[in-house]
C-alpha cells in the first residue's frame, strides 16, 4: 500500500476535526502530504432569523471566510513535519469532493461522519455516503469523538 495523497475534507465540526487528526497520523506513518479542503456550497448560504436568502457573492465571500478561519485553526494542530496544503474550493460538498479527488489523484480520502441517523440522512443526504459511493480511491470515514481538546467551534 503506498498512500502519497490524503484528502481530508473539513466543515468546522469536531468530526471533521477528528478526520483531519486521523489524515495527520496516517500521513506521518506514510510520510503523505495532507490536503485539506474546505467547500464552500454558495447555494445554501442564508442569512437572519427569518432564513431569507442573501446574494450568491455574499454568501459565497462569507463561507469562503468561515473556511480560511477553519482550515488555518486545523493546520495549527498538524503535527510537526506534516505537509498540509489548504484548499477552499466551491460547488456542492459531496461532488465537489469526490471531483477534487478525482482530479487530484489522491490515494485516500479521511472524512468524518456526524451521525445524522437514517431519518435525517434519508432527508437531507449525507456527504460521507455519497464519497464512499462515487469516489475512486479508497475513503476512510471516522466516528467524532466524544470530548476532544483544542477543537473550534
Amino acid at each position: 500500500m503506498n498512500i502519497q495523497k490524503i484528502l481530508v475534507p473539513v466543515d468546522g465540526s469536531t468530526a471533521s476535526f477528528e478526520a483531519f487528526m486521523w489524515a495527520c497520523e496516517l500521513a506521518s506513518r506514510f510520510q503523505a502530504q495532507v490536503h485539506m479542503v474546505y467547500m464552500v456550497d454558495a447555494r445554501k448560504q442564508v442569512a437572519g432569523a427569518g432564513r431569507v436568502p442573501i446574494g450568491i457573492e455574499s454568501g459565497e465571500a462569507e463561507a469562503r471566510k468561515e473556511g480560511v478561519r477553519v482550515v488555518e485553526e486545523f493546520s495549527k494542530h498538524a503535527p510537526p513535519g506534516i505537509t498540509v496544503e489548504k484548499i477552499i474550493a466551491v460547488g456542492p460538498p459531496a461532488e465537489g469532493i469526490v471531483r477534487l479527488a478525482s482530479t487530484m489523484d489522491v490515494d485516500l480520502i479521511v472524512m468524518g461522519n456526524r451521525g445524522l441517523g437514517a431519518v435525517r440522512r434519508l432527508a437531507f443526504g449525507s456527504v460521507s455516503t455519497y464519497v464512499l459511493h462515487h469516489a475512486e480511491c479508497p475513503v476512510l470515514v471516522t466516528r467524532e469523538k466524544q470530548v476532544r481538546t483544542g477543537v473550534i467551534s
